[in-house]
């Protein structure tokens, strides 16, 4: 049985893997970023540039989290996977690519840190 951490924001998980979300300054984890991929071309010889604008890229978003080492395993078990985040800036289908920078120190007896990294899908 998973031991759940109490949160500053309760509920915060992943596939239903709970964990606690670390940030300064009490502003909650920002919301997933997202853009248009471009490229851009020098005309030789000139003061002109060409840019191509091909779609939106992906929406990611990276969140400093403490869970338990059994809650940080079981997130490690489903990297690449699909599901339900939840966490500060909402509610999302997303896919988790990373645990990155696992380490103790969680604010729980026998707690780790780490980051998590998503995208969001």
């Amino acid at each position: 049985m998973a031991f759940s951490i109490s949160s500053i924001y309760e509920g915060a998980s992943f596939k239903s893997e709970p964990f606690l979300e670390l940030f300064d300054g009490g502003f909650g984890q920002p919301a997933p970023a997202g853009g248009v991929e471009i490229t851009t071309y020098h005309l030789p010889g000139s003061d002109n540039n060409i840019v191509m604008i091909s779609g939106r890229g992906a929406r990611k978003t990276e969140i400093a989290v403490g869970a338990t080492s059994d809650d940080m395993d079981d997130l490690e078990d489903v990297i690449g996977d699909s599901g339900t985040l939840i966490y500060s800036a909402g509610t999302f289908t997303a896919r988790l690519l990373n645990v990155r920078d696992r380490r103790a120190g969680a604010p729980a007896a026998g707690g780790e840190r780490a980051t998590l990294e998503f995208l969001i899908v």
